[in-house]
């Protein structure tokens, strides 16, 4: 009987490892089915990007297209237009110059003028200041002159 329980005994634990070697299968073909289907939608992903770019490729590059031939239409045009202005900023200048210079010299002399006919008119106010007052301090100093004739001649007097 301890021959048939042993042999029992080693069925069991064969079929214990059984069961277990059959549970990391079964784990590892799990893992092998998760692997697969995670890599077939990465597959599906990319190849739906690839469909997008080749449907919208040939869209977005007309598009890019269309807009730097806008760009460089509206550039040529800016350029014309600024290049016409300085031309005629030219043209106005060359035509011009020596009248806004005499204009300028003109101006300036005048205003020269004017100046010193400012510091002649300020010469002869101060002119007839200084002679005002030149007559005050001569009427002074008679004033005082007469004083002292009148004080020499009191003393003269005797001082009485």
């Amino acid at each position: 009987m301890a021959e048939s329980q042993s042999r029992y005994g080693i069925m069991q634990e064969l079929n214990n490892r059984k069961i277990k070697e059959k549970e990391k299968l079964a784990n590892i073909e799990r893992e092998i089915d998760q692997l697969e289907y995670d890599n077939e939608n990465k597959v599906e992903t990319l190849n739906n990007s690839i469909k997008r770019v080749e449907d919208s490729f040939e869209r977005e590059y007309k598009e890019r297209s269309r807009v730097r031939t806008l760009n460089l239409t509206m550039l040529k045009g800016d350029y014309e237009r600024k290049k016409s202005a300085i031309e005629n900023e030219q043209t106005e200048d060359d035509s011009s110059y020596v009248k806004v210079k005499d204009e300028f010299v003109e101006s300036q002399n005048k205003q020269i003028k004017s100046i010193k006919a400012e510091i002649a008119r300020q010469k002869d106010v101060y002119a007839t200041k200084i002679k005002d007052k030149e007559a005050i301090i001569q009427e002074i100093e008679n004033g005082i002159a007469s004083l002292k004739d009148m004080s020499a001649g009191v003393e003269a007097d005797g001082g009485k």
